[in-house]
């Protein structure tokens, strides 16, 4: 887990990494910058903080369409995710992932 922690801060940029797999259920209330997909997964939600929903914007039919591992899912620009749900995923693992806020 350490090194796919060190693999998400090289992508991004420093962030803070948060687990999510299918065993968790539906997720809400999240502010997630972006989701990293570690291992193949299918979502049933993917709802943005305007309440958009991120897989039919993405082209990706809940539950059926596989997202595959190493993408990174994101809102546009000024949005969060806000709900997630991984229906499968082999070893279980997607990332919400939170930006390190900026210094001024």
């Amino acid at each position: 887990m350490t090194k796919n922690n060190q693999i998400l801060d090289l992508i991004m940029g420093g962030v803070s990494p948060y687990r999510i797999d299918s065993a968790d259920g539906a997720k809400t209330s999240l502010a997630y910058d972006a989701i990293y997909v570690s291992t193949a997964a299918k979502f049933t939600t993917l709802t943005d903080s305007a309440d958009a929903n991120m897989l039919t914007v993405s082209n990706i039919t809940a539950d059926t369409n596989e997202v595959e591992a190493g993408m990174i899912l994101r809102p546009p620009q000024g949005l969060t995710i806000k709900a997630v749900t991984v229906t499968t995923s082999t070893s279980g693992v997607v990332w919400g992932l939170t930006m390190a806020s900026p210094s001024v």
